[in-house]
This record gives structure tokens, sequence and C-alpha cells, in this order.
């Protein structure tokens, strides 16, 4: 009887741990986020070059943290803007959004779990 309380209790904080947070498994290791824990800054040369099949790049069209694009060369130039939720979702493989720090600054850009 007393291990079947342990377990429950085991099996209970598991479960209310496991709400509001997140797993990352790389080389296989297990990491456990929360909801809110930064996870690095923004690749936006990588997100383009991966959403678009190698046929894409990065490029800052401004001087503010909202002017990221990605520029799509098939075979005329394309100005995509950068959904930056997806850029980091995809980036750390979680459920993740981006925020900046400074809307002046387009390298101020950091990932968070959502």
């Amino acid at each position: 009887m007393n291990g079947k309380r342990i377990r429950d209790g085991v099996l209970a904080l598991a479960i209310g741990f496991g709400l509001g947070t997140a797993a990352i498994e790389a080389d296989g290791l297990r990491t456990l986020f929360r909801s809110g824990d930064r996870l690095g800054d923004v690749d936006f040369f990588r997100y383009c070059n991966t959403r678009f099949d190698d046929k894409a790049t990065a490029s800052l069209v401004g001087d503010d943290a909202s002017s990221w694009r990605c520029v799509i060369r098939d075979p005329i130039l394309n100005f995509v803007n950068v959904n930056v939720d997806d850029a980091c979702s995809r980036q750390y493989d979680v459920p993740a959004k981006g925020r900046f720090d400074d809307p002046e600054d387009p390298y101020s850009w950091e990932c968070s779990v959502r």
C-alpha cells in the first residue's frame, strides 16, 4: 500500500511538472523547458535557407527589428516577411516565440519557449 502511494505521488508530481513544459531531445539527451524559458538567438539565415529549400537567404531591408526578410531567388528576387515565431519553433524544435529587446536593433531578437 505504501508503494502505491509513492507511485501515485510521483505520477502526480510528474504530471504537474509536465504542464507548461516542453521537451527537447538531442543526441539522446532530453531537456525540459518551462514556458518563457530563453532558448537563444534567432538564426534568420538558417530559417530562410531551410524554409525555402536553399533558394533563399536572410536580408535586412531596413535598420530596425522588423526589417528581416527572406530573399528568394526563383529566378527573380522575391522578398518574404519572416515569421519569427515559426523561425524559433523550427530552430529549437519546440513551440517557441520570438521577441526583440530593442525595436531599433535588428540583432536583438531571441527565442523563448511558448
